[in-house]
């Protein structure tokens, strides 16, 4: 196998499953009249000849593509697939919608004001002990100004106020 057949093979091997359909079908039905955004002039096409498959008796085709290796006789489709499957594995991307990237962001940015906040630290029995600016609240790994909070544990006895003891 060279050249064309071992790139499709790589990018796109049999195990892996099918790359983002939607956008599968995005570029391989605008790869024969790509448009590229110019320059500040104007949008330019690329007309890729080898992308129109007209000519090509559909038997003929579907030959070819048994020859090489192909899972199907559409090239188009196939590339378009091994450019997604590149851009999500290799490019570390992952492709979404808009309207689900601005999902993301308005949750993101309604959990912020959750992330630093202040809490009020009680004892097991509900005596406030004191108030603690925590960052990072809504993960795993909290974070607070660990001198102030020992500057603030120091003045504590081995009993909390109403007669618990440290065990």
């Amino acid at each position: 196998m060279c050249g064309f057949s071992s790139f499709l093979q790589a990018a796109h091997p049999s195990e892996t499953p099918l790359p983002n359909a939607a956008i599968v079908d995005l570029i391989a039905a605008q790869l024969p009249d790509l448009t590229h955004p110019g320059d500040g002039s104007g949008a330019i096409k690329l007309p890729m000849a080898s992308f129109r498959t007209a000519g090509i008796p559909p038997e003929m085709a579907e030959q070819f593509a048994a020859k090489a290796g192909y899972p199907s006789a559409d090239i188009t489709r196939l590339i378009a697939e091994a450019i997604v499957h590149l851009i999500e594995t290799q490019g570390a991307s992952e492709i979404i919608g808009t309207a689900e990237l601005s999902r993301l962001r308005r949750a993101e940015a309604a959990a912020e004001p959750k992330r630093h906040r202040q809490v009020q630290v009680a004892c097991h029995c509900g005596t406030p002990l004191f108030t603690a600016t925590i960052a990072d609240f809504d993960s795993d790994h909290a974070k607070v100004a660990g001198s102030e909070l020992i500057k603030a544990m120091r003045t504590f006895g081995s009993e909390c106020a109403t007669g618990h003891r440290l065990s």
